[in-house]
């Protein structure tokens, strides 16, 4: 069984908390003179069950989550603690629209504050068990146009997206020819839309070099104000010999070692604190990189990892995300989480991302826990009409 742990509750877990305790408040303490349930006859007073309703799922939902084994987005609980927070509220609502008239406003106040806390409670819950929804396509072919990428992404936001991510390569087989750079395509996005999170996904650190990364990654972090998402992974060199046909490394655990010492020193550069790194592939001699990202926090940086491989789980653990690749069962969402939380991830700060086709359902991925999930349009025959079709219908919504 989980041990309750008040350090893993976040800002939206100690609101819940604080609406069930002004519930119990409510409940309990007396309101000039009189509490907003104790009233004559108050064994009969439905106000009495929607209140303990409302109590008992802000303690079900902070317990659940003070728990290391509980996803923050779980959403079988969430799905409980919306549903006994709304009942709870409108047995409240009821009750206090019976109130007899005449019997004074200090008990009324009382039911106002307990549907108030309902209601903020059942909302936070909703927030926070919804699983993004996420863009994921190349610059290619029929949309590599930075103008027209920056119209499809303020469709996208206004559609109700969450987030767009732009592939990141340099050659592509079966008949692809035209290709953008993501970095400036994104730079392009970031100055035309207000609120879309926004990335490469994925960029192959091993053929980049990570203090022009950390210049460019700081740069358009500071001009989207904050909305940037790193991700990272090994590469491929593919049909199209994207790797090979520039003399970079094509042997994969090469390739993933050349990936986590460029991360130490991405992630040095940075931090805005001085680097001094001596390795196998690469040194970074006493440099320190300003000005830093716009949030406190830093960028999030997820890192691709091939269902089932262990390496690359066990390296996404120690960084903000991983996006899986080829996971086909949402059951095996729970076994991801558990190789995470072995290898040190701290799941409460954590993005567990999946893909899909456009136009799948999201909703069992949801249900086992993840964080993302993104909508893949492509690669082939990339058209502006049909795309710019397929994101304003929006994001699936999640269901229970």
């Amino acid at each position: 069984m989980a041990q309750f742990d008040m350090k893993k509750l976040d800002t939206s877990d100690r609101i819940v908390a604080g609406a069930g305790a002004l519930t119990l408040i409510c409940l309990f303490l007396p309101w000039w003179g009189a509490g907003p349930f104790s009233v004559s006859g108050f064994s009969t007073s439905y106000g009495w069950i929607g209140a303990i309703l409302i109590i008992a799922a802000a303690v079900y939902l902070v317990m659940l989550r003070s728990g290391s084994n509980m996803p923050k987005n779980s959403y079988g609980p969430g799905v409980t603690v919306l549903g006994l927070s709304a009942i709870g509220t409108l047995i409240v609502l009821l009750r206090w629209l019976t109130i007899p008239k005449g019997f004074g406003y200090g008990p009324q106040y009382g039911m106002y504050l307990t549907i108030i806390a309902g209601v903020v409670q059942a909302v936070l819950s909703y927030r926070l068990f919804k699983a993004s929804g996420g863009l994921f396509f190349p610059p290619f072919d029929g949309v590599a146009d930075p103008h027209r990428l920056v119209e499809l992404a303020q469709m996208a936001e206004a559609a109700g997206w969450d987030g767009i991510f732009l592939w990141d390569h340099l050659l592509y087989a079966g008949g692809v020819t035209k290709i953008l750079d993501p970095y400036i395509s994104l730079a392009a996005i970031a100055t035309g839309t207000s609120s879309i999170q926004l990335g490469a996904m994925v960029t192959p650190l091993n053929r980049r070099r990570p203090q022009v990364v950390a210049r460019q990654a700081v740069t358009l972090d500071l001009l989207s104000n904050g909305r940037l998402i790193l991700g990272f992974g090994i590469g491929d060199d593919g049909e199209s010999g994207e790797l090979s046909k520039f003399g970079e490394a094509t042997d994969a655990k090469v390739r993933g070692r050349m990936l986590s010492e460029r991360l130490e020193v991405l992630t040095g550069l940075l931090s805005g604190g001085p680097v001094n790194h001596w390795g196998e592939t690469y040194q970074a001699n006493d440099v320190t990189f300003q000005p830093t990202a716009a949030r406190e926090s830093g960028i999030p940086i997820w890192l691709a990892a091939r269902w089932p491989n262990r390496a690359p789980i066990r390296r996404a653990a120690r960084f903000g995300g991983v996006l899986v690749i080829q996971m086909k069962d949402p059951n095996d969402v729970v076994a991801l989480r558990q190789r995470l939380s072995e290898d040190g991830a701290d799941l409460e700060h954590f993005d567990v991302v999946v893909s899909g086709f456009i136009g799948d359902d999201p909703s069992p991925w949801a249900r086992a826990g993840v964080d993302w999930f993104l909508s893949w349009i492509g690669p082939y025959n990339m058209n502006f009409s049909e795309v710019r079709e397929m994101i304003v219908e929006g994001p699936r919504k999640v269901k229970p």
